[in-house]
């Protein structure tokens, strides 16, 4: 079932389940005004849109592909029996394939990608991009979907990255992949679901080696007062995926490694403060926001430790033993997720001596994080840190870029 499907289920059983003609109408017309405004928005989409399209016809058509020069292929598998357990599994094509392994066959780095879409939509094609571009750089790249609200729930959803991390770790190999260097990758939504997987199973898993964080939402209960001041919490899916608002501190990776006494609690001002200085670092030049942003503590430099630390971060170490390293990443012009969200969770795994780096793109937005992929204009600062941490060329530090 496609996705935008799923959503337009969710509009109607939520319009069936309010009493009356009037409060019936008027979620409605909201309905619709929001539709409208996300419509023009999404046509922003288009060009990410069109790349995706064009490479998936690409992987999947050989002809195709040595006609376009395209370096990859891909073939789709079930990681479990329900409809949406799906992944992509991109790679090199056969005859760079065997290069890249050459005579030792230690098996080439794995990315394991898991997408966004408020916890209720995105189609695995929408990566194919992603997938071509990294696997003609020498990766294995599983992107793997999920199942959506409202037919689950995040609880369900967090097992589905579970198993699709089993997988992979299970099957990676026989595409050419090294078990033993799986990266995590997840973005907004899957960035959530990504750490809450890592989070329970953390205590049993070699696998992931490492795991990027894109732009995700770490404490569900300030994100839901952060929609509410954009006015579309109603809309989103998020407070109905997760079970209620009494379920947001049960799935918000932040509070279970002991953030709470870290943070304290969001409110409405602190997000107005927050969004003032996020509007005056926009408006310098984007040298002069990387210097400011240093100078004043706006981004957590990465590292195991920090003064002060919390009297819980022994337990919460003992709790999820040894994390692997977590890449934070987040774009200070995202109106969808902001970047804050990013630096509280490292100021949470410093308190908790957890291995990260944190890093602020000063010109990125939401979709710059999957849109950076395939796009024939020279380097990428998005796109040349992931290539970095998949491949290891060198250890991506903390920074503004």
């Amino acid at each position: 079932m496609p996705s935008w499907s799923l959503a337009i289920e969710g509009a109607r059983r939520e319009v069936g389940a309010l009493k009356g003609a009037l409060p019936k109408a008027r979620r409605i017309a909201w309905f619709g005004y929001f539709t409208v405004r996300e419509f023009l928005s999404t046509a922003m989409l288009v060009p990410f849109a069109l790349r995706s399209a064009t490479a998936r016809t690409r992987v999947t058509s050989e002809t195709v592909g040595r006609l376009l020069g395209s370096r990859a292929r891909v073939q789709r598998r079930r990681y479990r029996d329900l409809e949406r357990n799906m992944v992509d599994v991109y790679t090199p094509k056969p005859t760079e394939l065997h290069d890249r392994l050459g005579s030792k066959g230690q098996g080439l780095p794995v990315v394991l990608f898991v997408h966004g879409g408020v916890w209720s939509s995105g189609e695995l094609w929408h990566y194919s991009a992603m997938g071509e571009d990294l696997a003609s750089q020498g990766c294995v790249v599983v992107v793997a979907t999920y199942n959506f609200y409202p037919q689950v729930s995040v609880e369900h959803q967090v097992k589905d990255v579970k198993d699709a991390i089993d997988w992979t770790e299970r099957n990676c190999e026989s595409f050419g992949g090294n078990r033993e260097d799986v990266t995590l990758v997840g973005h907004s939504s899957g960035a959530h679901l990504s750490l809450m997987a890592v989070l329970e199973g953390a205590t049993s898993r070699q696998c992931p080696r490492s795991v990027v964080l894109m732009a995700g939402v770490y404490d569900i209960a300030k994100h839901y007062e952060y929609e509410r001041r954009r006015g579309v919490h109603s809309m989103s899916a998020m407070e109905r995926a997760h079970g209620g608002e009494e379920n947001f501190a049960r799935f918000s990776p932040a509070l279970l490694l002991g953030g709470e006494s870290v943070l304290g609690p969001g409110t409405s001002s602190d997000i107005e403060d927050r969004e003032r200085q996020r509007a005056e670092l926009m408006a310098e030049e984007p040298e002069g926001v990387c210097e400011r942003m240093r100078s004043a503590g706006l981004v957590l430099e990465g590292g195991d430790s920090g003064p002060g630390r919390a009297a819980g971060a022994k337990k919460n170490n003992e709790r999820f033993g040894s994390l692997p390293e977590i890449h934070l990443m987040s774009g200070l012009r995202d109106n969808v997720v902001p970047w804050y969200w990013s630096q509280e969770l490292a100021l949470v795994l410093r308190e908790n001596e957890f291995s990260f780096r944190n890093t602020v793109y000063s010109e990125a937005d939401h979709l710059s994080f999957i849109g950076c992929f395939n796009r024939g204009e020279g380097e990428n600062a998005i796109r040349e840190d992931l290539i970095e941490i998949f491949l290891k060329k060198r250890r991506a530090s903390q920074r503004v870029r």
